[in-house]
């Protein structure tokens, strides 16, 4: 994949899961800028000024699924509207501490889902998954 790792969205309504991700996106030497969300609206928000060059596109974005209001599969509803330029500069993972295989099996329905990785992130899932899907990451 061609795509750059220098700005990653972490979309979680959970404080503790999003310090846990981004102290391992950090021990694994990653020096990306990394933004949160907590809700699926501030995300879409986040996107919409991305687009329009107000905030930096994110080169990924991890997913959770489960929060309150609006969830995981509402946001995928409303990503894929989003214009395909933008898109095809983002690798979106669904990651998520539910072992439900329902949740496993609706990942495979949103083609613009490139993996769903389980939570806590581990440094060596993170980077395993940076080598995947980024030719060019910021320093991992």
């Amino acid at each position: 994949m061609e795509n750059e790792l220098r700005n990653i969205l972490i979309i979680d309504d959970n404080e503790v899961d999003q310090f846990i991700t981004r102290s391992v996106i950090e021990l694994s030497g990653c020096e990306a800028s990394i933004h949160k969300v907590t809700s699926v609206n501030e995300a879409l928000s986040f996107l919409s000024e991305a687009d329009q060059g107000a905030k930096p596109i994110p080169g990924l974005i991890l997913l959770d699924i489960h929060m309150p209001v609006l969830n995981g599969w509402n946001f995928m509803l409303e990503y894929e509207k989003l214009n395909e330029e933008l898109k095809n500069k983002i690798v979106l993972i669904m990651f998520s501490s539910s072992i439900s295989q329902n949740d496993r099996k609706q990942v495979k329905e949103f083609s613009d889902i490139s993996e769903f990785i389980e939570k806590p992130l581990m440094v060596e899932k993170f980077q395993e998954m940076v080598t995947k899907h980024f030719a060019n990451p910021v320093s991992v």
